[in-house]
């Protein structure tokens, strides 16, 4: 029994520290993890009202790097851009009135541009106080040009009007469009004194159909004269346009340089050209020959074509040839010769290449030769070399008994051998005139034997009837002519 009894203490002396050593486990357990607490219910409500104010709220765009320099000033003209892609005007952007223009990708600029190679912030258009305009390039990545030029960064460059301008890889061309350039002081004095009404001595006066107030080429319209110029289909530079716009340029000193571009893939790609035409200016500035195609080569064909239109509508493309031809026209219609012109004029002519000329055309052949035609050409012209030959024989005597008339007056003498002269020939010229008269006497010579009938034909045409023209002979002759 006290075996029991010890064996119960025992057991329940185990239990209460085995619950002691329990009670701190349970502890370090309940320590170690942490209490989760239950969520709070969703406002969705509230959620969606915070993100549409988010979104309502644009982002905040970084500070533009640039400081206005002291002479910034608000412009004193109105300015604008055309902005051409492809030879096509998309649109004009009239520039805001302020001291200086952003120009960037950022919606928050004040002329945003859309091609990714274009920085957020790009470059920076200026004004001064003296209405001038500057670019200013902001350092950015793919830089920016000015009429195919790239201009060094963070650096004010002056902008005039009819500039080329185009940011970083992008295709589109922006002109700058702004208030006439002012003039010397000298043209703008001419301008002025250049009297409006004519006096009547001026309106009746001879002007030999010119006029003396004509329009220089650089006040021409362009716009005004498309609509009264009416195409001519057979005109001369659409063979060859190229060309023609080459000999217009190389007449003015300047070179034919076209200015192309290519926009699409391979197989659906189209070029673009243009070039530009110097001293034609329109009231946009100046006047520009735009051309595309699938081929380079057509793109620049079709811009020379419509720079020859536009000259040709100006006037100025064929205005030199028309104005020599219509003067000397007036000149033959005025004189009523052809022959009497100053180049065709004995007195100025001390070779006597202007007489060979004349003689030359008067024996040109204007009628079939035949065999009696030709023999009595050269019979007609023997008689012209032994007078040639009288007349050489006569001047060298009278050069041999030259010094007899030493003893007269100087003066004398010179006028009396300057009047003789004038009225006779030198031994050169006559010496000249002989030998051409010789070659024709040879080539007359050689088609009497070409065209000479044979004897038989000549004998039996004796017994028959009158002698008819060779005509095999004949239709040589006339080739030979032409």
């Amino acid at each position: 029994m006290e075996n029991n009894s010890e064996t119960k203490q025992r057991v329940e002396s185990t239990s209460s520290d085995n619950k002691q050593t329990e009670t701190p486990r349970s502890s370090s357990i309940s320590d170690s993890f942490p209490t989760f607490k239950a969520p709070l219910p969703v406002n969705l409500k509230a959620r969606q009202q915070k993100q549409q104010q988010q979104q309502l709220q644009p982002p905040i765009p970084p500070p533009v790097p640039y400081e206005k320099p002291e002479w910034s000033d608000l412009p004193k003209d109105n300015w604008s851009f055309e902005i051409i892609k492809s030879g096509i005007s998309l649109e004009i952007i009239d520039l805001p009135s302020k001291e200086f223009l952003v120009l960037g990708r950022l919606p928050v600029c004040d002329i945003a541009m859309e091609h990714p190679s274009i920085s957020r912030y790009h470059a920076i258009i200026q004004f001064n106080n003296k209405g001038e305009i500057f670019l200013y390039d902001l350092d950015s990545a793919h830089g920016t040009i000015i009429n195919k030029q790239r201009i060094p960064s963070q650096h004010f460059t002056k902008l005039r009007v009819g500039d080329q301008l185009k940011f970083g890889e992008s295709t589109r061309t922006y002109i700058l469009l702004g208030p006439e350039e002012p003039q010397p002081e000298l043209l703008k004095s001419k301008r002025i004194s250049k009297p409006v009404s004519k006096s009547v001595e001026e309106i009746t006066s001879v002007t030999w159909g010119f006029t003396e107030d004509a329009e220089d080429e650089g006040e021409m319209n362009v716009t005004a004269t498309k609509e009264l110029w009416k195409r001519d289909e057979n005109a001369y530079y659409y063979k060859d346009p190229k060309k023609a716009l080459r000999n217009w340029l190389e007449n003015r000193g300047y070179d034919m340089e076209f200015e192309s571009e290519q926009e699409g893939p391979g197989h659906s790609r189209t070029f673009t050209a243009r070039i530009r035409l110097p001293d034609v200016e329109d009231v946009y500035g100046p006047v520009y020959g735009l051309g595309s195609g699938s081929k380079r080569k057509d793109a620049e064909r079709q811009a020379a074509i419509d720079s020859c239109e536009k000259l040709d509508m100006l006037g100025l493309l064929r205005a030199s040839q028309d104005e020599a031809s219509a003067r000397k026209k007036r000149m033959r219609e005025l004189l009523g010769d052809d022959d009497n012109d100053d180049d065709n004029d004995s007195f100025y002519d001390r070779t006597g290449q202007a007489e060979r000329t004349k003689l030359r055309k008067s024996q040109l052949p204007q009628k079939v030769e035949t065999y009696e035609s030709l023999t009595k050409q050269q019979e007609e012209l023997t008689v012209k070399i032994k007078e040639t030959r009288n007349k050489i024989y006569n001047a060298k005597k009278f050069e041999k008994s030259s010094p007899v008339i030493a003893a007269e007056d100087d003066l004398d003498s010179y006028m009396n051998t300057i009047n003789k002269d004038l009225n006779g020939e030198s031994v050169a010229n006559l010496e000249v005139t002989l030998q051409d008269l010789l070659k024709q006497d040879q080539r007359l010579t050689k088609l009497i034997k070409i065209t000479k009938p044979l004897e038989i034909m000549q004998s039996s045409s004796m017994t028959t009837t009158p002698s008819k023209p060779n005509v095999t002979n004949t239709y040589v002759i006339n080739n030979l002519f032409s």
